[in-house]
């Protein structure tokens, strides 16, 4: 097992303490080896670095907004210009990739003429030490089969960098050279290209505008002709003329019929109502009151009423009533109120007649209407087909005036001078003569430092890989710890114990030969041996942090312990080094009897000997080894077994196939439900092994057993212990684990194998613990195909989860069974009684690989 080989194994194994005041005087014992190649190396950089050829840079800075006014930018109609956008991150990184363009490259190279000059084009001389060994390892390419245009730019892009500044919109182009002066003038060269090449593409793109709008103008213009010649024609046709404010005669003519009825009705409402008034003025006796404003005679009438009763009141005063001046007087009034009287009512008669002719105009005018409301009723069809004729002309014209205005603007800014770009320069560049590279201080200093801290980390580590003297030829001993250390007895229920088929006894290995036994018969045995599976044993498994049949253990009942034959070594044993394991002092065990045979294991119970074999552990028989070469054991006994009396000559020797997989029914132990708590808190005080998390299979025995509930119950135990578990149901089909998901029709194990869904999406939570669920998902994803490829899930799981359980198939399904078994660590199978069909399913478990198998029985076994 993992975890069972310790330090004394071997003795070539290097020291694990550091021994500080040790190291330090090994390091100051070699201080020359360490400070000599420091030097050195440091004398070697300051030489390499003072023949390297200077360079110097220079950088130009660029700002990108936009630098349009109201005066250059073309407005749209009814406004004064919009507002400037802001380049955000994403167009500065636009434009610093426009800076790094060939195109941009080779017209710099044009015009700076840098294809002329020796440092742009290394292939027109010679090549430096450095480009051939780097052309020699394949990590730069040969100059000499470039062309001149990829030499030039080659150069021209290891020379030059531009980069944005953080949290602004400001563009550094820096370029190094060994010339001062090109360094500045290729920088500033970059800047000022790059804004031409702005200006250039936006007189492409507006020339190409202007263009397309010539076009479509002149189109426009055909369409808007042919359009308004409709509706003129229409117009004509239909007689919808128009008249004052853009309506149609007919509109307009109706219009001023309405408002002639309107007068003509309030004309006769106004005579009517006058003489109405003076009938009954006159009615009333009140002649005083008559509407005299329009009647000449009635106002003369009035005047001299009024005289004749002044003359009346003043001649009053001196006569009496009855005196004939004043009689006279009465009668000249009472005739001018008979004058007054007969001229109201001639003026009411005109008021009436007035009226008359009023209703006469009203009867004509409404007749008048009511014919143009039929004209105009028989033209609102015409009149909405000339509606839509004129408002598609005025579409058109709309457009083309807006295309019009749109052209003219385009037209305007073709020229360079009128587009300004969309960045300014902010800083030229300027030459300095102060080279940035090569900086012979720092590079000298590291390079020093560097060589410094690598020989003390060699030297360090050498001090931890020393083997002193001899150990490379002193015999090595045991694989037992030191006496004083715990030892633990081997287990015989592990799955490498379980799983292997008849052991062959093996003694460990020796650097010296193993002497025979019979030829020195005083040598003692000594209890250590190993059982190793032939060349044609099953699959290896994997070796884990957990003991399961050690856990199992306190539920079954061996019949006989596992004794292991020692070979016999010589008395005498050399004394282990002064880095090695201490010597074995257990007292050796009593010399075995020889046997004729070779070594095996055989079941041998104590009595009755039985020729069946069983599932229990089986009894080693010590026999004579031979000298062989001996190898590391997989675990230590804390002591040796007593030996066991050899086999009877008549006892049948073991077969070649592990008993485990012929168990019968009499052979299986099998435990009732109680014993799951304990295990539960037995598992939960095991710690995870370092390859993962322990994978239990839950399967039944027949399709009457549910054991979905066994998983649950033993996980949500586990989780109570605040380990980490997870279930999942790889085509159970248990009620009681369906019951328990939160979401039973979610996508489950099936959708995860197939990739169709992500762990997170197929998890589920436990609605009264912390154990995850995971669900089937689809019936027809999960089949034997699909159970080969549950191991990656199953790794995945392992990685952050303590245990995961699966939920398998019964066992009348022993293919998809078999398959999920191959991947899991151990099995828990859950049947009702221990029948056929549990004795099946177990050797089918067994026969797959799983080692670790217990049964639990629903109902109690029944006893005879």
């Amino acid at each position: 097992m993992a975890g069972a080989y310790n330090g004394y194994a071997t003795y070539s194994e290097p020291q694990s303490e550091a021994d500080l005041p040790a190291i330090g005087r090994s390091l100051w014992n070699k201080k020359a080896l360490i400070l000599g190649p420091t030097l050195l190396a440091a004398v070697l950089a300051l030489f390499v670095t003072g023949s390297m050829t200077p360079m110097y840079k220079s950088d130009a800075q660029v700002l990108v907004e936009s630098n349009d006014t109201i005066y250059t930018r073309p407005a749209p109609e009814g406004t004064q210009g919009t507002e400037k956008q802001a380049a955000d991150e994403l167009a500065v990184q636009s434009q610093v990739q426009l800076l790094l363009s060939r195109d941009l490259a080779r017209e710099v190279v044009t015009r700076l003429k840098l294809a002329e000059t020796d440092e742009f084009d290394p292939g027109g001389g010679t090549v430096s030490v450095l480009k051939r060994i780097m052309v020699l390892l394949g990590l730069s390419r040969d100059p000499m089969r470039m062309n001149l245009d990829e030499r030039v730019l080659d150069a021209y892009f290891d020379q030059l960098a531009v980069y944005a500044v953080p949290s602004s919109r400001v563009i550094v182009i820096e370029f190094s050279s060994v010339d001062p002066e090109r360094a500045a003038l290729v920088a500033n060269t970059v800047a000022e290209t790059y804004l031409e090449f702005q200006q250039e593409a936006k007189q492409s793109t507006t020339r190409k505008a202007s263009d397309w709008l010539a076009a479509q103008i002149k189109d426009l213009s055909r369409n808007v002709a042919e359009a308004e010649a409709r509706v003129e024609e229409f117009r004509s046709k239909e007689n919808l003329f128009l008249g004052s404010n853009n309506a149609t005669v007919t509109t307009q003519q109706l219009g001023e019929l309405n408002t002639e009825l309107s007068r003509a009705r309030a004309q006769q409402s106004d005579a009517i109502a006058k003489a109405n008034s003076i009938r009954d003025t006159l009615k009333a006796g009140r002649l005083e009151s008559l509407d005299i404003q329009n009647s000449d005679l009635l106002r003369g009438l009035a005047q001299q009423r009024v005289g004749l009763a002044s003359t009346m009141a003043r001649e009053g005063r001196i006569y009496l009533p009855g005196h004939p001046r004043m009689k006279e007087l009465a009668a000249q009034q009472a005739s001018l109120d008979s004058e007054i009287r007969d001229e109201a009512l001639k003026l009411a008669r005109a008021y009436e007649n007035e009226a008359n002719v009023a209703a006469g105009r009203v009867a004509s005018a409404q007749a008048t209407l009511d014919a143009q409301k039929k004209i105009s009723g028989s033209a609102s069809g015409q009149e909405v087909q000339l509606r839509a004729l004129d408002r598609e002309a005025k579409a058109q014209r709309d457009l083309l005036e807006q295309f019009l205005s749109r052209y003219r603007d385009a037209v305007a800014r073709e020229r360079v001078e009128a587009i300004p770009p969309d960045a300014r320069i902010i800083s030229r560049a300027s030459p300095t003569n102060t080279p940035y590279a090569p900086r012979p201080v720092a590079i000298t200093a590291l390079t020093g430092v560097a060589v410094f801290i690598l020989l003390v980390v060699l030297f360090t580590a050498s001090e931890f890989m020393i083997v002193p003297a001899g150990a490379e030829t002193a015999p090595r001993a045991s694989a037992l710890p030191p006496a004083a250390s715990p030892a633990e007895p081997e287990n015989p229920y592990t799955r490498s114990a379980l799983l292997q088929p008849d052991p062959v006894v093996e003694p460990l290995p020796s650097p010296e030969p193993v002497p025979d036994l019979e030829s020195e018969p005083d040598v003692e045995p000594l209890p250590l041996t190993r059982v190793v599976k032939p060349a044609a044993a099953p699959k290896p498994v994997k070796e884990r942090a957990f003991n399961l049949p050690k856990i199992f253990s306190r539920f079954r009942k061996p019949k006989e312990p596992v004794v292991h034959v020692a070979p016999r070594l010589p008395a005498a044993r050399p004394a282990a080094p002064p880095y090695g394991p201490p010597p074995v002092t257990e007292p050796p065990a009593k010399p075995v009897a020889e046997a004729p045979e070779p070594p095996v294991s055989v079941a041998a119970p104590v009595a009755p000997p039985a020729p069946e074999p069983t599932s229990e552990p089986v009894a080693v028989v010590p026999q004579p080894v031979a000298a062989a070469p001996v190898t590391p054991p997989s675990a230590a006994p804390a002591a040796p077994a007593p030996a066991v009396p050899p086999a009877a000559p008549a006892a049948p020797a073991a077969p070649a196939s592990p008993p485990l997989f012929r168990a019968a029914a009499q052979d299986i132990e099998a435990a009732d439900m109680r014993v799951l708590g304990d295990l539960a808190k037995h598992l939960a005080g095991t710690p995870k092994g370092d390859d993962g998390a322990l994978t239990i299979l839950s399967v039944s025995a027949s399709a009457g057993v549910d054991a979905g509930g066994v998983a649950l119950t033993l996980a949500r135990s586990l989780g109570e212990a605040n380990r980490k578990v997870i279930v999942a149901d790889a085509g159970s089909d248990s009620r009681e684990y369906l019951a328990a998901l939160p979401n039973p029709n979610e996508w489950g194990l099936a959708e995860l194998i197939a990739g169709k869904t992500s762990f997170g999406q197929a998890i589920q939570r436990d609605r009264g613990s912390s154990v995850h669920l995971i669900a089937p998902g689809a019936a027809d994803l999960l089949n034997t195909a699909a159970y080969t490829r549950i191991g990656i899930v199953l790794d995945a799981l392992g990685l952050t989860y303590d245990f995961v359980i699966v939920l398998s198939p019964s066992a009348e399904r022993p293919e998809d069974m078999a398959a999920l078994a191959k991947r899991t660590d151990a099995a828990i199978l859950v049947s009702q009684a221990k029948d056929a069909p549990t004795v099946a399913a177990h050797n089918a478990l067994a026969a797959a690989g799983v080692g670790d198998v217990i049964v639990l029985l629903t109902d109690p076994p029944r006893r005879a």
